[in-house]
């Protein structure tokens, strides 16, 4: 819908509702806040922890962690990896999204005691998983790099650029309010 520029829906008493209309709010919601987040993030910058250590044999740490990825910012778990120590590598998210129907979660059926669709299933879900992994490892998902492995050694990351301005802004404005007191 998005190529007609709609940008919300109005809705009326006495007309069905429709699941599409469901499905474009959401895509809206959806879409506003990524157009913001955008801004303040790139894919695969570290909101918190995710630290990454390599040692001599090519065991890669990785901690636990807040990664934005594809428009939100999403939980990654610890991992032990293996990378080589020759060579550069990427090691990143993978993010794998799936639909779980009803016959997959038995919870997804209506389970009201009087609702006239007991027993029927409700809407599909989508599962977001995100996991640790190298480049090109296989693993099914959208791969997003987060740190650079060179010889071994980890490639230092800076703060989200974005960030770095926003808390420079915000120096700036304490040091201003410390000079005027």
């Amino acid at each position: 819908m998005n190529d007609k520029n709609y940008t919300g829906l109005v809705f009326h008493v006495n007309r069905p509702l429709q699941a599409r209309e469901l499905e474009e709010l959401q895509g809206n919601a959806a879409n506003s806040l990524r157009s913001l987040a955008d801004v303040l993030f790139a894919d695969g910058d570290i909101v918190a922890g995710a630290a990454c250590a390599v040692d001599d044999a090519g065991s890669c740490t990785l901690d636990a962690g807040r990664i934005y990825l594809a428009g939100m910012v999403r939980a990654i778990g610890a991992a032990n990896l293996v990378v080589p120590v020759v060579g550069e590598v990427s090691v990143g998210a993978y993010l794998l999204q799936e639909v779980v129907t009803a016959l997959q979660d038995p919870d997804l059926y209506d389970n009201e005691k009087d609702s006239p669709t007991k027993g029927k299933a409700g809407a599909d879900r989508i599962r977001t998983t995100c996991t640790w992994g190298v480049a090109g490892d296989g693993q099914s998902g959208n791969f997003y790099p987060v740190w650079q492995i060179v010889d071994g050694i980890v490639t230092p990351r800076e703060a989200a650029p974005q960030l770095t301005a926003v808390t420079k802004a915000i120096d700036a404005l304490k040091e201003a309010g410390a000079r005027r007191a």
